[in-house]
């Protein structure tokens, strides 16, 4: 865990054609993590099948969400969507690893190319 934790989270969804980006910067712990669960599921209550979370700017992340990537994923995959981890910074890769994510996450290495995968 990081020892300079206090980076405010910011959340923001914008639509890329038939896709819709949920872009995440900033610490996403479990005091401020149920903005993003409140984003993914206001897209799929609207019809939006295709997300993909763009973590590229996230400065910690901790385990309790991650475990809520995971349910908001399966959430996705119940609706006949898909949800994608982008860009996920490699500093995370060990724990992400440890907790077997890629088994319940698809992750890209960018939001462009999360969107060309998914045919957005």
């Amino acid at each position: 865990m990081s020892p300079h934790l206090g980076a405010p989270l910011e959340v923001n969804v914008k639509s890329v054609g038939d896709a819709h980006v949920v872009e995440v910067s900033g610490d996403l712990v479990v005091t401020n993590r149920e903005a993003v669960r409140e984003a993914i599921e206001g897209v799929l209550e609207k019809g939006g099948r295709t997300l993909v979370i763009d973590a590229s700017r996230l400065a910690h992340v901790d385990t309790p969400s991650l475990s809520l990537l995971v349910q908001l994923a399966d959430a996705c995959r119940a609706a006949g969507g898909a949800l994608v981890v982008a860009g996920f910074p490699p500093n995370f890769a060990p724990l992400a690893r440890e907790l077997r994510l890629e088994e319940a996450l698809s992750f890209a290495d960018s939001v462009e190319l999360a969107l060309e995968r998914d045919g957005a």
